[in-house]
């Protein structure tokens, strides 16, 4: 079992909790094609932004022992670390309104291959504040999404703060009790998208057949 909770652990912890369990027990899978193109959208629209600003700062690793003002106005390409939390953020810009010194003085800015928001990406977006805000002391009050068509979307992101708990609480767990029992198989949407579509019908799949079978001879 891994012992970093990242970005990519969460969300897949919103989609299908057994997908963010194999992750962090370093199973790797294999993208489908949309996914591919998904990311290659968000490389491509991120190299595209970069190369229109004039960062003072770029590929960094960033924990609590960092100052982060030390960089300058604008980071690209940032990795923060704390406690047991990585995320990888596209660009941190300084919030030069800031006029309290309790307030965060970078708001995060990430890039999405979709051309809609979704809640995946807006969880994406508040776990990046979540760990800024352990580094920094208090979270941002803000952070920027770019979509694929390079629209820029603006997100408070406190209201979101909830929502992550519930995924964060439950990812610590399996980081206390790292034999825990992987979660059962979950038939949603994204199964269609999930790089362990293929595992989970080889290795489980025929025991859910077996469950509705039984769930609907139980209701006859």
């Amino acid at each position: 079992m891994q012992k970093v909770i990242s970005s990519d652990i969460v969300v897949a912890y919103s989609h299908c909790p057994r997908k963010a369990f194999l992750l962090m027990s370093g199973e790797q899978g294999l993208d489908v094609e949309y996914v591919k193109i998904l990311k290659q959208k968000r490389f491509l629209q991120k190299s595209k932004y970069i190369k229109e600003i004039n960062p003072t700062g770029s590929d960094i690793q960033i924990d609590k022992s960092n100052n982060l003002k030390k960089y300058g106005d604008t980071l690209v390409n940032v990795n923060l670390k704390s406690e047991c939390f990585e995320a990888g953020c596209d660009i941190l810009t300084r919030a030069h309104k800031v006029s309290s010194l309790k307030k965060a003085n970078y708001e995060p800015t990430i890039f999405i291959g979709n051309h809609n928001v979704g809640k995946e990406h807006k969880l994406e977006l508040a776990f990046v504040g979540h760990v800024l805000g352990k580094i920094e002391g208090q979270i941002p009050e803000k952070g920027t999404i770019i979509s694929a068509d390079g629209k820029s979307h603006g997100l408070k992101l406190r209201p979101i703060l909830k929502s992550l708990q519930k995924i964060v609480s439950p990812l610590q767990g399996w980081l206390s009790f790292p034999t825990s029992p992987r979660p059962p198989i979950i038939l949603n949407k994204h199964c269609l998208y999930c790089q362990f579509q293929k595992s989970c019908k080889l290795q489980d799949f025929p025991k859910v057949l077996l469950n509705m079978l039984l769930q609907m001879l139980g209701k006859t």
